[in-house]
């Protein structure tokens, strides 16, 4: 006879995931061990934990790695583990920095000209690893969420060979 899976089941393997491990291949092989975390429920009762920690003033830091490891559950049940695990694998300093500098070009031509310098860090595999991090960081914050969805799409054009129109 199986056991049911409690909320406090998934909150534990959730904690786990995002907070037992040194990198990605390790997280990779427990969600692997652990397909109950590929599911609504999982998702659920790790969006109640967040909100319970950023409630009792748990740093900013540790919401946004605990988001981050929520976004990556998310992922990896519309793609796949393997592919999520690829997504969200950190970006080298140099994508980081290339991310950076586009994100503060202004509108127009500077962040034309931003996105044609930066076009090999920011199309790069590692590049959606950085804005992952972002969408994380800025959950609560609507307006910068929405920069940055916007700086990923005009990276869109450029990647997998696509040029602008």
């Amino acid at each position: 006879m199986s056991q049911s899976i409690t909320s406090n089941d998934l909150t534990t393997a959730f904690v786990q995931f995002a907070s037992g491990f040194d990198g990605l291949p390790a997280r990779r092989r427990y969600l692997e061990a652990h397909p109950e975390l590929l599911s609504q429920p999982a998702i659920d009762a790790a969006n109640a934990f967040i909100l319970d920690w950023r409630d009792r003033g748990f740093p900013q830091a540790s919401l946004i790695s605990l988001r981050l490891f929520r976004n990556l559950l998310q992922r990896a049940m519309a793609v796949g583990v393997g592919a999520a695990c690829q997504e969200f694998d950190p970006a080298p300093p140099a994508v980081v920095d290339a991310v950076a500098k586009f994100l503060r070009a202004g509108p127009g031509y500077d962040s034309f000209s931003a996105l044609i310098g930066e076009r090999p860090q920011l199309t790069s595999p590692h590049a959606s690893g950085a804005f992952n991090f972002l969408r994380a960081k800025f959950e609560d914050d609507p307006d910068q969420l929405r920069i940055i969805e916007a700086c990923w799409d005009a990276i869109g054009m450029f990647r997998d060979g696509a040029t602008p129109h």
